[in-house]
């Protein structure tokens, strides 16, 4: 972009701002460079912010604070450039990263309000599949991506059933019934036996490809909690925790080959979920990670290993558990203070190390997918 130079007096430096075109919200502006020399009058960006068609505006401060806008022809240019890693996503409701394919599932709201669950490829930068028939019951309860017998599935709550999609082609495939079951959470652990929760009582069913029956159910906590969220952790195949936010505690129960349920007895450990994502357990290094509370557990005892500030936004474990990711932006603002960061921070587990690189934007999502590749689902703006 070029402008005319400025004419008034006490130039202290022109300043360039970029900004989105969101048609549903207040654009987004960020300022991308300083210029001190009231002689140069010119600009290109060599780093284009990661939004579709950018638009620049060029503004003149004075020595005193004041800002002007140049009010002339060329102060304000439009673009015609997009990236192709760029999603057409306005909110995301729920997400699911699969480290063998390197794809995230996807469900929320486009630029044109209508809601979508599509596949995206994170190495090609496509979205590879869509699904034609969309979840129609309003859930609390994510989705899940589910291997089981039946093969890769992604598992959407919907009231008393759980609606499953082949994980390849986004295909829907039936109904789950559970017939009266609010279900709060749920998983899958083996041999055709899945778990899941309502408000008063933890159950097994077998898994007859379109249908399942009940096993067995045991009453979980006495003192009934309001708004549901009997969230499900599954240790292994098993053995879960089932934990509730005002509760402070988990209880434990073991699951034998034939479905059969064990209560263990309470533990005292106070897992805290907005989703039931918030816990994660990596089995390999026996951790569980409750990353609303930046705290790991170990899963043999459930004993407090360590708690920890660096990051302060958790994301996930890295492939191997050995690592965690996150970053230090606080979620919930409105405008992006100094202290807000293109970066991801990355804690060593096994030596206590902090190490960091740069995002290409503000990261909300990382993992690690099986090939070592660190992926990060970012916002250019807040």
């Amino acid at each position: 972009m070029s402008w005319e130079k400025y004419s008034g007096y006490y130039f202290s430096h022109y300043e360039i701002k970029v900004q989105d075109q969101n048609k549903n919200s207040n654009s987004h502006i960020e300022s991308v460079k300083i210029i001190t020399d009231v002689n140069i009058t010119e600009f290109l960006d060599k780093s284009p912010p990661y939004v579709n068609n950018p638009v620049y505006s060029i503004f003149v401060h004075n020595i005193f604070g004041n800002v002007s806008n140049l009010n002339n022809a060329k102060s304000v240019v439009e673009t015609n450039f997009t990236r192709p890693e760029i999603l057409d996503l306005e909110y995301i409701k729920y997400l699911n990263f699969d480290a063998e394919s390197s794809s995230f599932y996807i469900y929320g709201r486009n630029s044109a309000n209508k809601t979508k669950l599509f596949k995206y490829d994170c190495l090609t930068n496509k979205v590879i599949k869509e699904a034609f028939k969309l979840p129609v019951s309003y859930t609390e309860v994510e989705m899940k991506l589910i291997n089981s017998e039946y093969g890769k599935e992604l598992i959407f709550p919907q009231s008393n059933q759980l609606w499953a999609y082949d994980a390849e082609t986004l295909n829907y495939k039936y109904a789950l019934d559970t017939d009266f079951l609010s279900i709060n959470s749920f998983n899958y652990l083996r041999n055709n036996v899945w778990i899941l929760t309502d408000n008063d009582n933890v159950y097994t069913f077998k898994r007859d490809e379109k249908s399942f029956t009940l096993i067995d159910k045991k009453l979980h906590f006495t003192d009934h909690q309001g708004s549901g969220n009997y969230d499900i952790t599954k240790i292994d195949e098993n053995s879960i925790l089932v934990s509730h936010n005002n509760e402070g505690r988990a209880i434990h129960y073991s699951i034998d080959n034939q479905g059969n349920i064990t209560n263990k007895g309470v533990k005292e450990i106070p897992l805290n979920f907005k989703l039931n994502s918030d816990v994660i357990v990596n089995q390999s290094n026996s951790y569980i990670l409750n990353k609303n509370r930046n705290t790991l557990y170990d899963s043999n005892d459930f004993t407090k290993v360590l708690t920890f500030t660096n990051p302060l936004v958790i994301s996930n474990f890295n492939y191997s558990g050995t690592k965690i990711y996150g970053t230090n932006n606080k979620p919930g603002i409105s405008n992006f203070d100094q202290n807000y960061k293109k970066e991801v921070i990355i804690y060593n587990l096994q030596n206590n190390e902090i190490n960091t690189f740069s995002s290409k934007g503000y990261p909300l999502f990382i993992s690690q997918d099986k090939k070592g590749n660190i992926i990060s689902l970012s916002s250019r703006f807040s």
